[in-house]
């Protein structure tokens, strides 16, 4: 089977190609239909103004010329581009179910109940409407043509003529409505339905299973979708190599036992003829590409029949496998194709999930050859890169296991973990218990990546039958055909033979009695010749031509299939910047608080704000080299990207903290999602920019969720603004930056009424009937809900930031009382709290529960919550008043003036938060008044010193304290599309914004516009 060994990548190129040319093909027909429309435009302006017609000379005048005769003739209505992806999901044999859209689109027409039956009933026809789509796909005389498939299952002649019409009308009235019943429903037909309870709960069970299964097949088919050609690769070769294995076993004469390499590959020419009949790919090739490509041969009749048979066979044995399987089942085999068809992810994956784990200088180089060289490989990873990426993951499993005996010195003592540059943990020769883990693992997933890309035929890019020259001499025959004539060139001078690399070369071993036609013998000399005399020419050959190769391949224009992953590469971006924000902590040198902590203390640290202005530096860049469509700018940009990221994550980034890259999880997260970011950017260089890149993500579809997000992105402050000036500063554009803007406001507004009119005729309202209150609840509970959160939520999210967490109760109380501004009388610092058990929460619980607002305060805490100081009755330090301070407090306390006893207190406790003070203090005023006879009893103590009597003073002690984390204890009492721009037709792109404007100028054309059609 050598000869299929690069059939796998034959096929993928013929997909690729295909879809190359439908690219171009829809890329020049949008932008010949709008040259067409603004030349009818000019015509038609020249016929009325006739001799007064003038054309603008300067751009000002240019877009203000709009006029009632833009709008005279009608133009084309402006289809969806998705708008019929239903149909043809309903088209694949593959796929059954109902998608999550349909059925919500269902439950919002109808109701819920008629929803569920839809999705849940699988007695629909569903098998007999298959067969005869698969007939018409993979019919094997007739091939594929996709103007004979009808865009729907109402279009498809499913019964014959003698059939009933009350079959017809049956089956017919199921299949005319996207959804399977009719659009209206008279009064009559609408049955009484039971009320009650019962009933309501199965109807909402049913809903719910009904909305799981619909979403299982949403999943499937979209999986199926992306693994479509796979799927297609590992058929089509399963056909050729049960084919091949038959002609190899047959074989077509009685002396040639084994077929040359040439006859193979002439099997395998007519083979794809007859793959590319019965076994289509996803969507036609066009034919003059396809003829252009391969040379199209008949197969006899009879083998045509058998293989047609054989064909055949295996798909429908793969159907009955896949479409007759439960929906659970279905998605399992979507998910294991999935698995299969992405295994080259998985392995770039397990590659840097082996980079997170090692953080070290001998397992870097696998991230960046990935990165640099792998993924920037076109078509696809070579071989020589996967055999290079499994050798040095190999010798990294060896180098390790070296390093692990005790003998060696640095393993004879241990290092602590802030010192992550230690050289044998840096260089990632430290010794651990699990070192051979991860890398087994790598191994393991890349060996299996490898049986993969043999099974599949794209280990190999071209088959070469290798021609090894053992003898000083040897006999070989060159064998070619009429079109490899252009291979060797030969005279009766000049012997010499030329082939492509050998692979036509095969070794006379005899006079066969077979000989093709074209066949000559040659004699092939080996001549040993010593390197060394071609240095350091040879090293040029060797390895800096291959780098040339590399980079002139990427740069080279090509076919390409262009892509757009600028969005997710945002998102990504976006991502990382919400982990710096979060997990600051993490990329500094030691803890120093989360965001709210710098915002509550009016700073914002260096190190933060560096790092948030590189991440938005970054992103300002990308997004430059995207506009601007600069390759070799995004090249060099990709590669001091991948290598600055590297260093500063694993060298710069912990020697600066000091901590080891793997310790905290957001500098993780923040590596996954920018390797992500790597691997999006490699397909953006691989693939190219696409023609059209200006405009909004959330404008490609008309449709509600997309409505909602382009509202939601426009009051985004200053985002919408910063985002426009971008695109104005780095297009190519004739506007100015007024223009522009005003130009952008245009076309969201007509978007959001675009968006309005699809979901008006998506969702059709008869007049004078009142809203399901199902879509009511939908629609109008959904943004109550949403707009209740955006009041509340702050709220709730501070309560509950309050509440949850550890009690940290106090480990050191002080307590100090002084009359107004005196020295303090009394003095104590208890260092014991003692904590109280359940029963003596129970007790006190009890004694307040007479009133309800010292219970209630007691309800939202627990016994865990409570700490019991107990004070001493004297000072611990002696009342060191002077003796005019003495003088004056008598008087003071003769005199009417009010006393003013204060009692201070300062507890101390445990906090590693700087939002949680570490001492937290406190006061409480008692007044001593006029007339009180507590005053007599103070003024006699005072004046005699006498220690006999006692004074009371009321209610000065609180007798619970709350402590909170405050510094105070508080005693309790998102128009047209942008081709004109992009091809650099800026006159025609200031005849569209004259048209624009002129539009808005006008209310009369606005409301002609927007009038509905009259049916």
């Amino acid at each position: 089977m050598r000869a299929l060994a690069s059939r796998g990548a034959e096929l993928i190129e013929e997909l690729q190609l295909s879809r190359v040319v439908e690219q171009q093909i829809q890329e020049r027909q949008t932008l010949k239909t709008i040259k067409v429309k603004m030349e009818r435009i000019k015509s038609t302006q020249q016929k009325i103004q006739g001799a007064r017609f003038k054309e603008p000379e300067n751009h000002y005048a240019a877009v203000r010329s709009g006029d009632y005769f833009m709008f005279d003739e009608v133009e084309d209505v402006d289809e969806d581009e998705n708008e019929d992806d239903d149909d043809k999901n309903l088209l694949n044999p593959e796929t059954r179910g109902i998608t999550v859209s349909k059925f919500l689109a269902t439950a919002i027409k109808t109701d819920m109940e008629n929803a569920a039956d839809l999705c849940l009933d699988q007695d629909s026809g569903y098998n007999y409407a298959a067969s005869i789509v698969e007939e018409l796909i993979f019919h094997s005389t007739g091939g594929f043509n996709s103007k004979e498939i009808p865009r729907s299952f109402s279009e498809l002649d499913l019964f014959p003529e003698t059939s009933s019409s009350s079959a017809n009308l049956e089956f017919g009235s199921k299949l005319d409505h996207p959804f399977g019943y009719e659009a209206e429903t008279s009064p009559s037909d609408i049955k009484t339905k039971k009320s009650g309870v019962l009933r309501k709960i199965w109807i909402l069970i049913k809903f719910l299973l009904a909305f799981v299964e619909s979403c299982i097949v949403s999943i499937t088919q979209y999986l199926n979708m992306k693994t479509r050609d796979f799927r297609y690769v590992i058929r089509s070769l399963a056909a050729e190599k049960k084919l091949l294995k038959e002609k190899i076993t047959q074989g077509k004469t009685e002396n040639q036992s084994v077929l040359t390499t040439r006859q193979l590959d002439g099997k395998l020419i007519k083979t794809k003829n007859f793959m590319l009949k019965s076994s289509q790919p996803p969507f036609p090739l066009p034919e003059r590409d396809v003829n252009k490509s391969i040379e199209l041969l008949d197969l006899p009749e009879e083998t045509a029949k058998k293989d047609h048979i054989i064909d055949v066979d295996m798909r429908s044995d793969l159907l009955l496998r896949t479409v007759d399987q439960p929906p659970i089942v279905q998605l399992f085999i979507a998910l294991y194709y999935a698995l299969l068809s992405h295994s080259e992810l998985i392995s770039y994956l397990a590659v840097f999930i082996h980079q997170m784990k090692s953080a070290s200088i001998l397992s870097l180089p696998l991230p960046l050859m990935v990165f640099l060289w792998g993924t920037l490989n076109i078509p696809r990873p070579s071989k020589t890169f996967w055999v290079t990426l499994l050798a040095y993951t190999e010798t990294i499993v060896i180098v390790k296991c070296v390093y692990q005996f005790d003998l060696i010195a640095w393993n004879q003592h241990s290092t602590s973990d802030n010192v992550p540059l230690y050289p044998p943990r840096i260089i990632g020769i430290e010794q651990n218990t699990n070192y051979f883990f991860i890398d087994l693992v790598l191994l393991l997933v890349l060996f299996s990546h490898r049986i993969m890309l043999k099974s599949l035929g794209l280990w190999k890019s071209d088959y070469e039958d290798p021609v090894r020259f053992t003898k000083k001499e040897e006999m070989f025959i060159v064998e070619s055909t009429s079109l490899d004539m252009a291979l060797f060139s030969h005279d009766d001078n000049n012997p010499n033979v030329t082939t492509r690399g050998g692979s036509l070369l095969n070794p006379d071993e005899g006079t066969p009695s077979y000989q093709p036609h074209f066949s000559k013998q040659v004699l092939v000399r080996t001549e040993v010749q010593n390197i060394m005399d071609y240095y350091p020419a040879v090293i040029n050959l060797a390895y800096f031509n291959p780098i040339k190769k590399f980079f002139k391949q990427l740069l080279a224009p090509r076919p390409r299939h262009t892509v757009d992953v600028y969005t997710p590469m945002f998102f990504c971006d976006f991502l990382n910047f919400l982990v710096i924000v979060i997990g600051v902590e993490s990329f500094a040198q030691e803890y120093s608080g989360d965001v709210m902590t710098y915002l509550m203390e009016n700073k914002v640290p260096m190190l933060f704000l560096s790092m948030l202005l590189m991440q938005f530096f970054l992103i300002v860049v990308d997004r430059a080299l995207y506009l601007r469509k600069n390759i070799v700018g995004k090249i060099v940009f990709h590669y001091i990207l991948v290598i600055g990221i590297h260093i500063w994550m694993f060298f710069v980034l912990p020697g600066f903290t000091e901590r080891q890259f793997n310790m905290r999880l957001p500098p993780q997260i923040w590596y996954i999602f920018k390797c992500m970011y790597f691997l999006l950017s490699a397909y953006q260089i691989r693939c190219g920019y696409p023609t059209r890149i200006i405009g909004n993500v959330f404008c490609k579809k008309y449709n509600i969720s997309n409505f909602v997000l382009l509202i939601g992105y426009l009051n985004l402050p200053f985002l919408y603004e910063l985002r426009t000036l971008m695109d104005w500063m780095w297009t190519d554009t004739s506007m100015s930056v007024f223009e522009w803007l005003k130009m952008e406001d245009i076309f969201n507004n007509v978007f959001q009424t675009k968006c309005s009119r699809r979901i008006e005729l998506k969702y059709p309202q008869a007049r004078g009937v009142k809203r399901r209150a199902l879509f009511k609840y939908l629609m109008g509970g959904g943004a109550q809900i949403m707009i209740i959160a955006m009041i509340w939520l702050p709220l709730l999210v501070f309560a509950l930031g309050r509440q949850v967490g550890k009690p940290n109760i106090p480990y050191e109380v002080s307590v100090s009382l002084s009359i107004d501004a005196y020295t303090p009388l009394y003095t104590m610092k208890a260092k014991y709290i003692k904590s109280i058990n359940e029963q003596q929460w129970s007790q006190m619980i009890n004694i307040y529960k007479a009133n309800r607002e010292s219970s209630t305060i007691l309800s939202g805490y627990d016994e865990e919550d409570i700490g019991v100081i107990s004070l001493g009755g004297n000072s611990t330090a002696v009342w060191g008043i002077s003796p005019p301070d003495l003088d004056k407090l008598i008087l003071e306390v003769k005199s009417s003036t009010t006393l003013v006893f204060k009692l201070r207190w300062n507890l101390r406790r445990h906090s590693n938060s700087p939002t949680v003070p570490e001492e937290v203090t406190g006061y409480s005023n008692w007044d001593l008044v006029a007339g009180d006879p507590q005053r007599k009893v103070m003024a006699s103590m005072l004046s005699k010193m006498n220690t006999s009597q006692s004074l009371k003073l009321q209610d000065v002690l609180p007798k619970f304290l709350k402590v909170t984390s405050k510094t105070q204890g508080v005693a309790m009492k998102q128009l047209l599309d942008f081709n004109v721009r992009e091809s650099g037709e800026l006159a025609l792109e200031e005849d569209l914004y004259a048209k624009l404007v002129f539009l808005y100028r006008s209310p009369e054309t606005i409301i002609k516009l927007t009038r509905m059609p009259e049916q």
